[in-house]
């Protein structure tokens, strides 16, 4: 039987001492402390954020019967799902110690009490953590057919929000880092073998962390036009709507919320991919391949891909599709370390790195991509910071001496690639944008931008104050090809803030942000970021890395060129003159390959060749 008692001030400090007490116990491993402390009658006046309410209520504690909390949240007045999840944190908490503490017969009661209740499909969060946690007791008892289908329920759940979980996931202990459930997932389908579905769901998870990164985004350009940015609209209201239990009751705002998506996907396909979960078949995406072109998607599992012991490499091919688990123990300080050695230009210190990545990520793929010319590579995490083009077999040659390599943030974008209508102009080239600081100005920069000109009779070039952000959103659309020899600045930790530097002027402040570029209308073939690079830094678990290039693409460009580092003015120079003189003659693929071997052959280090990636359609 539940514990019932009046309410208190002392009662009430008391829970909040040990709610934060118990979490502080589940931060450091100590769960039988936690657990003790969430066996206590206040500690869930602290957790619900309630304040001594008004009227008398039953304590909520982890011992507190279904019944109660639904009935507490159902008599308050206009009870959000907000509300209702926050009086199942204890509860929540108390099953996840349960599975532990290896308790898995407890944690699977209770997870299987909430679920059983008639109306809990009218509470978003609470199912989205119920179905989670049943899943993971089902992992932990090795029932993977289990797993595997209370982790989709719960994935279901999740994709039908836009906001939702996202904009509240750090407000309720139990819901956590959402790509973590489809990890696991993942991890069961391909200890089962069903590579197909593990690729797909690979492929979900890529977009459910784009959705995440532009939840809070109204409009996407001149796509939003009219009636689809009425759509956008209307999907926002029904989704915050739909956190309301009253209006979940009949569930017809969940199904309002799949009309609108689903006329989204069919009106604006792209517009549909940044709001909402829309991926490829497996088949679809094979159908796209050339013969000679295989895809390596990497996806890291583990507790967050930092500490991550599994790293899966899906090689899909027309043919077939394969998943290859890796060992990803130290994988991330093992690029860290790479790429500061590759950084060292005066020291071979790299070379060791170079072969070890390639022996890791590389040579257990070999058979699968053997007679596979070109290599299509879809990071993961860290792997986003890595040059795939300058790993090295043992006593062998580069990757790029074997293969033509493109990047791309996941494989469901190729579909929106090489479409648009054709540009009137050939060749824009910003050089040397004026910041008004001389330390950042860019010389070399400037000599790069005239001597592709040069190359180009019909090119336009535009350096200094002449080079601003004004004339790109203005001019931009009508060319094939966009050379911004700019400084770029990538945000990790707000990847939508990450941005190129160009001249200001009296319409634009010089700053063109990813959440702008997501605005621009293009139809260049490819994109130049001869300046730009990534820092080093912390990868969050989803692809936030992706930002620009990922905005660029959506934006209509074809292809985008960046670098990984601030590569020195001469090699820049020979490297881009090679690329846009290969570019007369053959694709961006080859040309960047044969651009980078001529690099290679002249400089030697990596450091002078490697850093330039190609991403996108090429």
């Amino acid at each position: 039987n539940a514990l019932i008692t009046d309410s208190g001030t002392s009662t009430y400090l008391d829970g909040e001492r040990r709610g934060w007490r118990a979490r502080s116990y589940m931060a450091i491993g100590d769960y039988e402390s936690a657990y003790r402390d969430l066996m206590t009658e206040s500690i869930v006046d602290f957790l619900t954020g309630r304040p001594i309410p008004q009227r008398k209520s039953p304590k909520l504690t982890a011992t507190l019967a279904l019944e109660e909390i639904l009935n507490w949240a159902v008599g308050l007045k206009g009870p959000t799902e907000m509300a209702v999840a926050r009086g199942f944190e204890a509860r929540f908490m108390r099953h996840q110690i349960e599975l532990k503490l290896g308790k898995l017969a407890l944690a699977r009661k209770g997870y299987d009490e909430i679920l059983a209740y008639p109306q809990i499909d009218g509470k978003i969060i609470v199912l989205y953590g119920a179905l989670h946690g049943r899943g993971l007791v089902a992992l932990a008892e090795k029932d993977l057919d289990g797993a595997i289908s209370f982790l989709k329920r719960a994935i279901d759940v999740m994709e039908r929000q836009r906001a939702s979980i996202i904009t509240e996931k750090n407000k309720i202990g139990f819901i956590g880092d959402k790509q973590t459930i489809y990890r696991d997932l993942i991890a069961a389908l391909v200890e089962l073998g069903r590579v197909d579905e593990a690729f797909e769901y690979a492929e979900r998870a890529k977009a459910r962390a784009l959705v995440d990164l532009l939840a809070s985004k109204k409009s996407f350009g001149k796509d939003s036009a009219g009636k689809i940015k009425a759509k956008l609209a209307e999907l926002d209201l029904l989704e915050r709507k739909s956190l309301n239990l009253a209006a979940l009751k009949n569930g017809s705002d969940t199904r309002s919320v799949k009309i609108v998506k689903r006329t989204l996907k069919q009106e604006m396909p792209k517009v549909a991919s940044l709001v909402s979960v829309t991926t490829d078949k497996p088949s679809d995406i094979q159908s796209l391949l050339r013969p000679d072109e295989a895809i390596v998607e990497y996806f890291y599992h583990g507790e967050g891909n930092k500490d991550a012991d599994d790293l899966f490499a899906f090689v899909v091919t027309r043919d077939a599709i394969k998943a290859v688990t890796l060992d990803a123990k130290g994988l991330n300080d093992e690029v860290k370390a790479f790429r500061t050695a590759i950084n060292k230009s005066n020291s071979n210190g790299w070379s060791q790195g170079a072969s070890s990545l390639h022996r890791r990520l590389i040579a257990p793929l070999v058979s699968a991509i053997k007679g596979k010319k070109n290599l299509t590579i879809v990071p993961h995490g860290a792997l986003h910071y890595l040059p795939f083009n300058a790993l090295k077999a043992n006593g062998g040659e580069f990757l790029i001496q074997d293969h033509t390599i493109r990047l791309l943030p996941s494989a469901s974008v190729m579909k929106f690639l090489n479409k648009g209508s054709a540009p009137t102009q050939s060749l824009l080239v910003f050089g040397n944008p004026d910041l008004n600081d001389p330390k950042m100005d860019l010389p070399g920069a400037q000599t790069e931008a005239k001597a592709i000109a040069k190359l180009w009779p019909d090119s336009k070039v535009v350096l200094r104050k002449h080079a601003s952000e004004s004339l790109i959103k203005k001019t931009a659309s009508v060319f094939r090809y966009i050379h911004l020899a700019s400084h770029g600045q990538f945000k990790p930790d707000a990847p939508m803030q990450s941005r190129m530097l160009l001249a200001a002027d009296n319409e634009n402040d010089g700053s063109l942000t990813v959440s702008e570029i997501y605005d621009l209308k293009l139809n260049a073939d490819m994109v130049v970021l001869s300046a730009c690079q990534t820092a080093l830094g912390n990868v969050k678990n989803g692809d936030d890395v992706v930002g620009l290039n990922r905005g660029f693409l959506y934006a209509g460009a074809k292809s985008i060129v960046g670098s990984l580092w601030e590569v020195p003015d001469n090699p820049t120079k020979d490297l881009m003159v090679g690329l846009y003189t290969n570019l007369k003659s053959m694709g961006l693929r080859e040309a960047m390959r044969k651009a980078q071997l001529f690099a290679l052959k002249k400089y030697k280090h990596p450091f002078n060749w490697a850093a330039f990636q190609v991403t996108g359609g090429a």
